[in-house]
C-alpha cells in the first residue's frame, strides 16, 4: 500500500509497475512477452472496502488487458 502520496504519483507508480513487467525479458524464452493488469484505489477508506474495490478494478483492467484501472474513493 502507498500512503501519503499525491494521487498523480500513485497513478504513475501503478503504471510504472505495469510497464516494468511489460519490458521484462525471460532469457530462456525470448518470444514470451509479459503483461500485467492492475487495479488500485486511492483515498481514505476501510481496508476491506479498499481491497474489494481494488479487486473489482483489477477484473475491469483484465478485460481490457495490460492496463491500469484505479479509482479515488
Amino acid at each position: 500500500m502507498f500512503e501519503e502520496i499525491p494521487e498523480k504519483v500513485f497513478q504513475q507508480k501503478l503504471e510504472d509497475i505495469r510497464e516494468e513487467i511489460a519490458m521484462a525479458d525471460v532469457p530462456e524464452y525470448k518470444e514470451i512477452r509479459l503483461s500485467m493488469s492492475v487495479g488500485g484505489v486511492y483515498g481514505g477508506c476501510k481496508v476491506r472496502d479498499g481491497v474489494m474495490e481494488a479487486d473489482r478494478l483489477l477484473y475491469q483492467a483484465k478485460r481490457q488487458k495490460n492496463c491500469v484501472a484505479y479509482k479515488r474513493i
